[in-house]
């Protein structure tokens, strides 16, 4: 079992679906998407670099390209991972389950300047995402520790 901190798309836009489906997503420019299904990461760190930025908008270094070729494939493996979301001041958790995730086309609803109208979402499903401990405490970001 592994412990993943998630940030869902561009100001959280892919959360809301996560929270109502039960899902763990990330989302890879559709250009991108012939490099990771044929597992050509070089391919795939060299596009990125040459044509795609970050959020922040400057040209993602080869390691950030390379985090987000492994990430595709961390989101469709993973199987009893814990997730962690922070969403406001809420801590939210889920763990992945062994259901097949999907792939799918649909529109970027946060897209760049130099991205494309369509993105690829990776989707895995997990069990209902909660905001509270198994003791039913509500889980707050500001009561955990800096460290």
């Amino acid at each position: 079992m592994k412990v993943y901190v998630a940030n869902f798309g561009l100001e959280n836009f892919e959360w809301p679906g996560c929270l109502s489906g039960s899902y763990i997503a990330t989302m890879q420019d559709e250009r991108t998407h012939p490099y990771w299904v044929a597992q050509d990461r070089q391919g795939y760190i060299d596009f990125c670099v040459a044509n795609l930025t970050t959020a922040k908008g400057i040209a993602p270094t080869r390691q950030v390209a390379g985090r987000w070729f492994n990430l595709s494939t961390i989101i469709i493996e993973s199987e009893g991972d814990i997730w962690l979301h922070r969403q406001g001041d809420l801590l939210w958790w889920t763990v992945t389950t062994s259901e097949q995730a999907w792939i799918t086309l649909g529109p970027d609803l946060k897209p760049l300047p130099n991205g494309t109208e369509n993105v690829f979402y990776y989707r895995k499903p997990a069990r209902p995402w909660s905001n509270q401990n198994r003791k039913g405490n509500r889980l707050e970001w500001r009561s955990l520790h800096p460290k």
